[in-house]
């Protein structure tokens, strides 16, 4: 970021305020001047799926993203990052449930599992004719989709 102080590194997560009314943490005078992406770790894959009813450009009903890597033996999870948009003031990033991830298997079995638990770990806001529930549905079943994803892509790295 670059503003008054200077340059100046921050981590994704605090550029969200988590207000509604004023949804980034910049002040007046202050822009974004570059994003910095570090290389993904060994055996680490990503997902992301944006819901919507028509797709293109229109605003998500949820929006999903994670990481995870996984250990030598490419069926346990070492670590993971999972955020949802789209369904709160802010990003919501899932640490409870990427906790529960580490050491576990993940496979056909355990990935429902997961994004069960993922889903009643976000606590959406109904819009755009969406209830809370269909949200929590559509967070299950695409989270699960993109684990899948991003599972074959660390398998493969």
């Amino acid at each position: 970021m670059l503003g008054a102080p200077g340059e100046v590194r921050m981590p994704v997560e605090s550029l969200f305020s988590g207000d509604g009314l004023r949804p980034l943490t910049l002040n007046s005078g202050e822009m974004i001047r570059f994003v910095h992406l570090s290389p993904l770790p060994e055996r680490t894959g990503w997902g992301y799926h944006k819901s919507s009813v028509r797709g293109g450009l229109e605003f998500g009903m949820a929006v999903m993203a994670l990481t995870l890597t996984l250990e030598a033996d490419k069926k346990t999870c070492k670590s993971a990052r999972i955020a949802i948009g789209a369904v709160n003031e802010g990003p919501v990033y899932l640490h409870k449930t990427a906790g529960a991830m580490r050491g576990c298997k993940l496979d056909p079995e355990t990935l429902p599992e997961i994004a069960a638990q993922a889903s009643q770990e976000v606590n959406p806001l109904p819009h755009h004719g969406f209830t809370k529930a269909y949200l929590r549905d559509n967070i299950r079943v695409y989270l699960r989709r993109t684990m899948e994803t991003a599972l074959e892509r660390a398998a493969m790295a």
